[in-house]
């Protein structure tokens, strides 16, 4: 990492093993991270917006359309009305149409610390209930391309079913092992150049 000082740019040699440390150590005395079990009786509060006064629905294309507010201005109606049919391959319409894009334009890469042993979950037991909304995301999931089966995975977690706050039910994955071997960038780029002198005041 370079950082500009008064002095001239200086390098700093990162360290995966020791920004571990730091991370892990930091979330001990913050107390910010949350145990699986404080998740599993935790209810997850969502504010649902709503749109201020009526609204019209707009058909940009066969299957996509959106919500305009019904007195809205004529004139600025039919700037974002253009705008929103010349750019209507930018929106999703279902989740399938998200996934697939080429991995040249843009990859995504867990930062796993090289020293980090693979971890596989103990399989947890649901009721009958639960097993059916699983079944029931996880068929959503494969169907939309998010997801596909493998065979002799090296990383395991367990789903995890939490309660939102209106009563209907969010499946998450325990990642808790995981984000443990994934070293967190607290100060990424392009901040850490302005932020460098305030993380070293002694280059000041």
């Amino acid at each position: 990492m370079k950082i500009p000082t008064k002095q001239g740019i200086i390098t700093i040699q990162g360290n995966r093993a020791e920004a571990k440390k730091c991370y892990e150590q930091a979330i001990r005395e913050s107390g910010e991270a949350m145990a699986i079990e404080e998740i599993l009786n935790h209810d997850i509060e969502e504010k649902e917006t709503a749109p201020e006064g009526e609204t019209k629905k707009l058909q940009l294309d066969k299957e996509k359309r959106v919500n305009l507010g019904a007195n809205m201005n004529p004139k600025i109606e039919s700037e974002i009305t253009a705008m929103l049919k010349n750019n209507v391959k930018t929106f999703a319409a279902n989740a399938s149409e998200i996934v697939g894009i080429d991995p040249q334009v843009i990859t995504h890469d867990l930062n796993v610390a090289e020293a980090a042993n693979p971890v596989k979950q103990k399989k947890r037991k649901f009721s009958e209930e639960k097993q059916k909304i699983i079944a029931e995301e996880v068929e959503k999931l494969e169907k939309a391309g998010f997801i596909r089966e493998v065979h002799y995975p090296e990383w395991v977690a367990n789903v995890v079913i939490v309660k939102k706050a209106n009563g209907k039910n969010r499946m998450c994955v325990d990642y808790t092992d995981l984000n443990k071997a994934c070293p967190k960038d607290s100060y990424p780029l392009p901040d850490i150049d302005q932020l460098g002198l305030y993380l070293f005041p002694f280059l000041k």
